[in-house]
């Protein structure tokens, strides 16, 4: 879904974001198509009326059923009609923000 704004305006995409599926609360943010999807992120931060939210607190994923197993979108991602409906992952929920092991130091 995710028509073009209603304003007419071609190459403008409404992204909606699902915050917390529970409550239902979710955000749209126009974006331009073809923009990465760092962009919905950076409106996001923008957004924010507290100004807390920095681009690296944000994850996205694309909108499935709740509990459902999701994957982090890469930020270099073209925004396009495929990704109008996603959702705000935490950072437990992702699997590419996973702890990379360190390595033990050499005795």
């Amino acid at each position: 879904e995710g028509a073009e704004a209603a304003d007419g305006e071609r190459g403008l995409l409404e992204v909606r974001i699902m915050l917390d599926a529970e409550l239902g609360l979710e955000i749209s943010v126009f974006v331009q198509e073809g923009f990465p999807l760092r962009a919905v992120k950076e409106e996001l931060c923008r957004q924010d009326p507290t100004c807390c939210t920095r681009l690296e607190d944000i994850v996205l994923a694309l909108a499935g059923p709740v509990g459902s197993g999701v994957e982090a979108l890469a930020d270099s991602e073209a925004v396009s009609a495929r990704l109008t409906r996603l959702q705000l992952l935490d950072a437990s929920q992702s699997s590419l923000l996973a702890p990379t092991p360190v390595p033990a130091p050499a005795p």
